[in-house]
């Protein structure tokens, strides 16, 4: 038996996430250990992590237990996806700013 470890919320950052899955009565069930896993995919049920600090669910495109695990403790970190929107962002406006100038020159 292996209890499943899951990195902390992304977005508020708490260490109150839960792996759950959704029972045949339609109930969220606490999935603790890897033990567990071969019950649920029998059961053939949504898969997915839940945040009681900000009440975030992550519901990837698989439904299996290990690969909810794994997609949530290997996602980039907050600060990296950032830096690269901000890299986007700052790319797009010198590129207008660069079309601006031109066509205003141009005239």
């Amino acid at each position: 038996m292996s209890d499943i470890e899951l990195k902390p919320c992304p977005f508020c950052e708490s260490e109150n996430v839960n792996l759950l899955s959704v029972n045949k009565d339609g109930e969220a069930v606490c999935i603790t250990s890897t033990d567990e896993f071969e019950l649920i995919h029998d059961m053939q049920e949504p898969t997915y992590i839940h945040c009681y600090g900000c009440d975030m669910d992550y519901m990837p495109d698989s439904d299996k237990p290990e690969e909810v695990v794994d997609s949530w403790n290997t996602r980039k970190p907050m600060e990296r996806i950032m830096e690269q929107l901000e890299d986007k962002m700052d790319h797009s406006f010198n590129q207008r700013y660069r079309a601006f100038w031109r066509s205003s020159n141009d005239s």
